[in-house]
């Protein structure tokens, strides 16, 4: 079933801009993608910072205590929930070092992990926290997400992973294709999950489908898509989460892929966490469904790279 032109105002709403750039506010509920910058290095690396670092524009700068759930990922420090809103990673500037996270995957908790002290990826400028031991990272499979200080069950229920999804739902990610100027009609499915995120009974389905170069480097016909099937109300409707589109002048695209979904607050509702990767960098996406006026909204993110 097609969704609606509301629910199809909602779904570009989601998908947002993939060429835009800058910190996320998490009151402006509008979508932060990966985008490159103009240094032309591959090398990334890290600095210590201390409690003078300069924040984001109009953030409310707050320092490291125990009971901070922060939320980590490969690509750098999302932020966390203050119990009324989810607060950027750019909004602290100092973290101890020595909390014990989490480590958490599609699979649920996998153990436990050492944080350091606040870096710097640059140059980003994105702060990260290196674990011990690292997560697990990849473009081609899933990694892993970890938060630290959490007195709730991250993971309420299970997840399931299956690599045939729906024929009717391959044939929505293709007519969203379609809508973009490509042509598809085999797309290689890298993910299809099942999972009831906000524990009311109804399952949502999520897919992933990308063409992606082994080398990262984009051309016309490369593409990376996750869009989820939920009910809404009575009818299923199809929400897009991610979508990134290579040009045959620009070698940027992004390859995403879910790392965990996962309650990052507290509420027994699960947010979706998707990695995304591309030539000389990588990003991290929280998704959060707020509800069915409002739908899928970026809650955290982070990237490191060029």
């Amino acid at each position: 079933m097609r969704p609606s032109s509301a629910l199809l105002a909602l779904l570009l709403v989601a998908c947002g801009d993939v060429s835009s750039e800058g910190a996320l506010d998490p009151t402006s509920l509008t979508t932060t993608t990966l985008s490159p910058s103009s240094t032309t290095t591959g090398d990334t690396t890290t600095t210590a910072i201390g409690a003078t670092t300069t924040t984001a524009a109009g953030a409310t700068t707050t320092s490291m205590v125990s009971d901070m759930p922060l939320i980590v990922s490969s690509s750098g420090l999302l932020g966390y929930h203050d119990g009324a809103q989810w607060v950027p990673g750019e909004a602290i500037f100092e973290v101890e070092g020595g909390e014990e996270y989490q480590v958490v995957d599609l699979g649920g908790v996998l153990g436990t992990a050492i944080g350091s002290s606040l870096e710097i990826c640059e140059p980003s400028q994105t702060p990260i926290i290196a674990l011990d031991p690292p997560l697990p990272v990849g473009y081609t499979e899933s990694g892993a997400v970890a938060i630290a200080a959490a007195t709730w069950n991250p993971v309420p229920r299970t997840v399931g992973r299956d690599t045939t999804p729906p024929p009717d739902l391959v044939e929505e990610a293709m007519d969203f294709i379609a809508s973009r100027g490509l042509s598809d009609p085999d797309p290689a499915v890298a993910q299809y999950l099942t999972f009831d995120l906000e524990g009311d009974g109804v399952e949502e389905e999520l897919l992933v489908v990308r063409r992606i170069p082994d080398n990262l480097f984009g051309n016309a016909e490369s593409y990376s898509l996750v869009m989820m099937r939920k009910t809404l109300d009575i009818e299923p409707a199809i929400l897009v989460l991610e979508f990134s589109q290579g040009a045959a002048d620009n070698a940027y695209v992004v390859s995403h892929v879910v790392t965990a979904v996962i309650d990052l607050n507290g509420d027994d509702k699960m947010e979706i966490v998707v990695d995304g990767h591309y030539y000389e960098g990588s990003g991290t996406t929280a998704w959060e469904y707020v509800d069915n006026d409002i739908g899928t909204v970026a809650a955290l993110s982070a990237g490191c790279g060029a």
